[in-house]
């Protein structure tokens, strides 16, 4: 839904006959507003009659920007909290500010600054709405299909049992892509009879998103994502969900990072980063990628998601599937490219 722009009212947990469920709904990040059962149709009705967020604006269009106020807004939040959106595309921070102004039934950017720096806590719900945590378990099915078939089985097969695999999931957001890939590394190891160590880096720039995939609890809606043979083996059914089971949890390191200004992961035999590209402008993309080239070994393994490209590769990384976004690692980084 938030993929899509739209809204997410969850049930205040205190009132719900279930309040895991709401509770749970919450924890992601996703949720706009947390009301009472008898509050939601005012709330549905309010954004019937908001505005509808406006579209993207052209490039030509950014130079607008300095009159609406964003640059002001984006400014307040990187001195106000922890994170920082310059490298963000413009439309997509114009899109979230603008859903966030109708929601709180503010219709100028101006208004709108001068409450974020009046209410804390209006400016906390803007900085987790940017983060954009969308993300489930075997997204794009084929994709990991493919992985479990002509990629993972070599990179198993040519590790040595001195050596550990290791991989960066960069954007781990609360944690399903991560547990996605420990599962198919999980399987080929133990399909080819050897004793082969996993180590997995997730990261993402979203403290409580990491928390949340730390922990490895899900609710019941991810038995749709997950093959029933691996709910059975990799995960402990609870009371209204699925727990991730020591065999998986104990091979990821899940951590708090920003992949743009801290320092990358080294000597990796794969980096998957989904879905985080498509939300950075150009000159972001570009230093992403060239950190990726960076982090990964010789023969590496590059897997972004479906909407992204690694750009112009020549000399740094060859097409493994350019239908399913996998790259492999190919020559040496150019002198002076990366300043740590």
């Amino acid at each position: 839904m938030k993929e899509k722009g739209g809204r997410v009212i969850a049930q205040d947990p205190k009132e719900a006959g279930y309040g895991d469920m709401p509770r749970n709904a919450i924890k992601t990040g996703a949720v706009d507003l947390v009301l009472p059962a008898a509050q939601i149709p005012r709330a549905l009705l309010k954004f019937k009659l908001a505005p509808l967020p406006m579209p993207e604006k052209p490039a030509t269009a950014a130079s607008d920007a300095s009159e609406d106020g964003l640059p002001e807004i984006l400014a307040l939040l990187q001195t106000k909290t922890a994170h920082e959106f310059k490298f963000y595309k413009p439309g997509t921070m114009q899109r979230r500010i603008e859903r966030r102004m109708s929601m709180a039934a503010i219709k100028t950017m101006g208004g709108y600054l001068a409450r974020l720096r009046a209410d804390k806590n209006e400016l906390d719900l803007l900085d987790k709405d940017l983060l954009i945590n969308v993300t489930s378990f075997f997204r794009d099915p084929k994709a990991f299909a493919f992985l479990a078939e002509k990629v993972i089985p070599g990179l198993v097969r040519d590790k040595s049992a001195e050596h550990p695999i290791r991989i960066w999931v960069a954007g781990c957001s609360t944690g399903e892509e991560a547990y996605s890939l420990a599962m198919l590394f999980r399987e080929e190891i133990a399909k080819s009879k050897r004793d082969i160590k996993l180590q997995m880096f997730a990261s993402d720039i979203d403290a409580d998103a990491v928390t949340f995939a730390r922990a490895g609890f899900y609710p019941e809606a991810v038995k749709a994502d997950i093959p029933p043979e691996r709910l059975a083996r990799f995960f402990a059914h609870e009371d209204l969900g699925y727990r991730v089971l020591p065999e998986l949890s104990s091979s990821i390191v899940f951590t708090t990072h920003d992949v743009l200004t801290d320092p990358p992961f080294s000597r990796l035999d794969m980096v998957s980063c989904r879905n985080l590209l498509i939300y950075l402008g150009r000159e972001a993309q570009v230093k992403a990628i060239s950190l990726f080239h960076f982090a990964l070994g010789d023969g590496g393994i590059l897997f972004l998601g479906i909407s992204e490209s690694a750009g112009a590769i020549q000399g740094r990384f060859e097409i493994v599937s350019k239908s399913e976004r996998v790259y492999r690692h190919i020559g040496r980084a150019r002198p002076g490219e990366l300043g740590f």
